[in-house]
């Protein structure tokens, strides 16, 4: 598993699943890590990837983004 998504991104095959997960431990980390969810929405809009599961922690009381579960579908970057 990866904690950046575009790391997830590129390590991932076309037609694969990949994963990227927050691994920090304080609530501003995981508040800085929404930005990987939308890195993720940006490239699912663009076709580039499904997401296929993601999951909201609950610590914070905020339902975060803390995994990110894909499907690559393309083997080009678009704009990545």
């Amino acid at each position: 598993m990866s904690n950046t998504f575009y790391e997830a991104f590129e390590t991932c095959a076309k037609d694969q699943i990949g994963f990227v997960t927050f691994s920090g431990a304080t609530p501003e980390e995981l508040e800085r890590f929404q930005s990987q969810y939308r890195a993720a929405l940006d490239l699912e809009d663009r076709g580039a990837i499904r997401i296929i599961k993601i999951n909201r922690e609950s610590m914070t009381g905020r339902g975060w983004v803390d995994l990110i579960e894909f499907r690559r579908l393309t083997d080009l970057a678009p704009g990545v």
